[in-house]
């Protein structure tokens, strides 16, 4: 078992580094991102790198239990704590979706035979 210490810590140092558009996710999907890096070798298995020992510690499933909650319920309260940013960076994202949007509308697809022929009789070879 690893001390709960270390797994928090190491929950509360990746959910720090959790900005912008990230926040924007679902919460599970935040939670899936960082189980990912702590996927065993075998599946459904888990690890921690003990940072102090350099040595890969086996999860039980209690740990991951435990580990899940605090996620889910650690990165709920930054999306509380942060609501107005987050709210304006969706409408930011929102807004620039449209604005990409528009531009493809007004994309034209260009025939590079016709372009160069148009090209040639512009100016003809000497």
């Amino acid at each position: 078992m690893v001390e709960w210490k270390k797994l928090s810590g190491s929950i509360n140092y990746y959910i720090r580094n959790v900005w912008k558009e990230e926040l924007l996710r679902s919460n599970e999907d935040l939670l899936e991102d960082y189980l990912k890096d702590m996927e065993g070798e075998e599946v459904g298995e888990y690890e921690y790198l003990d940072k102090q020992s350099y040595e890969w510690v086996k999860l039980t499933d209690e740990e991951i239990n435990k580990i899940k909650s605090a996620f889910l319920e650690r990165i709920e309260k930054k999306k509380v704590k942060y609501a107005d940013e987050i709210e304006e960076i969706r409408i930011k994202k929102e807004q620039d979706d449209k604005e990409l949007e528009e531009r493809r509308k007004n994309f034209k697809v260009i025939n590079l035979d016709e372009w160069n022929n148009g090209i040639k009789n512009k100016f003809p070879e000497h």
